[in-house]
């Protein structure tokens, strides 16, 4: 089961309405409706939609609707009508906390296998931090899409040379050459916004909108101009204006009732001791980290994967790594210029 249904049955959300408990699916596209069900389910339902104003809850609503219309169109037509199924872990297609490596950046353990589950190949996906550790990864592939796409033929590459002995036919390599690439074809993103609801905003107005509004208008016209456009539709709607300000009045009745809490009972998680701040200022420390595998020096102009430029800030010199991280990216260099 995915992760966001543990996460729905803490908030008693219901979810099993979407994914009953001895629930077996066998066909890829059940699975991906129940997905958009339960992403659904989050959106109607949570306490905390995390709206802040109408405006931006509008906003989050109108990418939530343009996304599942992409997935429930687009996505299933290229989806297999049968299996397979595979074994995947819960909580790492996002981040790569869960992992752990020695001093020569040697992988030595994954953590947290309790959330493993199976998925439909189809939403069986590379990691979204292949190509450096973001503390923004949907982000990062929008605005540098062709680097994923890059390590993505890298990491093909690796998965069929090291099955070549025991699986010659390389099952994952070949699914995902099926991918044309993240650049071309948001198929990771996408599935990023199906697994991890939260998301979805992000998703669509850092990366979505580029791929899929552009090309249907000519002549073109900037995408953000278009999908203000179709925004300013989407607020007209009755229905629209009914559920954005009854979830924007939820949310503000969210917030009274946990400060309430707060003065009678104290923060909660408000730890400080010597172990929880050595855990936050590591976590500090690998959000600083460099991406591994590109210059320090970033260009301060890109070329986007979509019709607009994206700028790109140079790093901060004076916020660089701390040494020991800087030591492990010259181990990665050193490595990758002994095999070359």
């Amino acid at each position: 089961m995915p992760i966001e249904l543990v996460l729905q049955e803490v908030e008693n959300l219901n979810p099993s309405v979407m994914f009953p408990e001895n629930k077996t699916f066998t066909e890829p596209g059940e699975y991906i409706h129940a997905l958009v069900k339960l992403s659904r389910n989050r959106l109607t339902q949570t306490q905390d939609p995390d709206f802040g104003s109408e405006d931006s809850g509008c906003e989050a609503v109108f990418a939530h609707e343009e996304l599942y219309k992409h997935v429930l169109t687009k996505m299933l037509v290229r989806t297999r009508r049968k299996g397979p199924f595979v074994l995947m872990h819960g909580d790492m297609a996002l981040q790569g906390n869960n992992l752990l490596w020695d001093d020569e950046l040697n992988l030595v353990a994954v953590l947290d296998w309790e959330f493993c589950y199976t998925v439909p190949t189809s939403c069986f996906i590379p990691p979204a931090w292949i190509n450096g550790f973001s503390p923004d990864p949907i982000r990062a592939i929008g605005q540098m899409g062709i680097f994923y796409d890059c390590e993505m033929l890298s990491l093909k590459r690796s998965i069929a040379e090291r099955t070549q002995q025991q699986w010659p036919e390389s099952p994952l390599s070949r699914e995902w050459q099926r991918r044309v690439g993240e650049s071309s074809d948001p198929h990771v993103s996408v599935v990023l916004a199906l697994l991890y609801p939260e998301v979805i905003d992000s998703v669509f107005w850092e990366f979505f909108m580029h791929k899929f509004y552009s090309p249907h208008y000519l002549p073109p016209t900037p995408t953000r101009e278009i999908a203000d456009e179709k925004l300013a539709a989407f607020r007209t709607r009755e229905d629209i204006k009914k559920f954005v300000a009854k979830r924007v009045a939820d949310e503000k009745d969210y917030a009274k009732r946990y400060e309430e809490y707060v003065r009678e009972n104290g923060e909660p998680h408000g730890c400080r001791c010597v172990s929880c701040e050595e855990q936050r200022s590591k976590f500090e420390n690998l959000q600083q980290l460099p991406m591994l595998l590109h210059p320090l020096e970033v260009p301060v102009e890109c070329e986007s994967t979509g019709p607009e430029p994206i700028k790109v800030e140079r790093l901060d010199k004076t916020k660089r790594a701390p040494p020991e991280w800087i030591r492990r990216l010259e181990l990665i260099r050193d490595k990758r210029k002994s095999q070359t």
